[in-house]
């Protein structure tokens, strides 16, 4: 899996509604943008993907969508059986095509498609699926565009460490540490061991 970014996801979802032969138009975005579609220049049948949330994990996101396909029936609404029938094969299309098709990302669970009718004012009729998709996430904050970052509650520090990498100090902005630096070990092979300090 690699990272992917929510306009990679909406170009994905478009490249699937553009290859599909049944479906006639394409929308992505957040409900209230989705009702201002339905009810204005919408061709049908028509994909409709809204994001809902995101799940930030260690090493993975976990993007939730309702994705929806929907149609127009006629005003006596005698065909209401067949358009559920079509979208329902339309949406399971659409589901095949991310559990199969990519290795960027994962389609997560088994989705459950539910018929809906009557939907906004155009009364359109169709199916929708709440579905996961799992792609790579990461939490390292290194590669964010920004300065340095120092959290207001967190002082900056410094550590003092030894030659085996043990921490024997940590230094805050005004502190100081003295280091004594030793020019040679004098060894008499006596019970004792005297450390010299000569700087210079």
């Amino acid at each position: 899996m690699n990272s992917m970014t929510l306009n990679q996801v909406d170009a994905l979802f478009q490249n699937i509604a553009t290859a599909h032969y049944n479906i006639q138009d394409y929308f992505y975005g957040l409900p209230t943008a989705l009702a201002e579609k339905i009810d204005s220049n919408a061709k049908y049948p028509i994909l409709c993907v809204v994001p809902m949330q995101t799940v930030m994990g260690e090493q993975v996101d976990d993007r939730t969508y309702q994705v929806m396909v929907f149609d127009l029936p006629s005003k006596d609404k005698t065909d209401t059986s067949e358009i559920l029938s079509d979208t329902e094969q339309v949406l399971k299309d659409v589901l095949k095509v991310l559990k199969n098709e990519s290795q960027l990302y994962e389609l997560v669970g088994e989705p459950i498609l539910i018929p809906e009718d009557e939907v906004n004012v155009d009364w359109i009729t169709g199916y929708r699926s709440e579905i996961v998709l799992r792609t790579a996430g990461n939490t390292n904050y290194c590669d964010i565009p920004s300065s340095t970052f120092v959290s207001p509650n967190t002082p900056p520090f410094a550590v003092v460490k030894d030659q085996d990498g043990n921490t024997i100090a940590t230094l805050y902005s005004g502190d100081t540490y003295n280091v004594i630096v030793a020019s040679g070990i004098l060894d008499d092979l006596s019970a004792t061991v005297q450390i010299i300090d000569n700087p210079f």
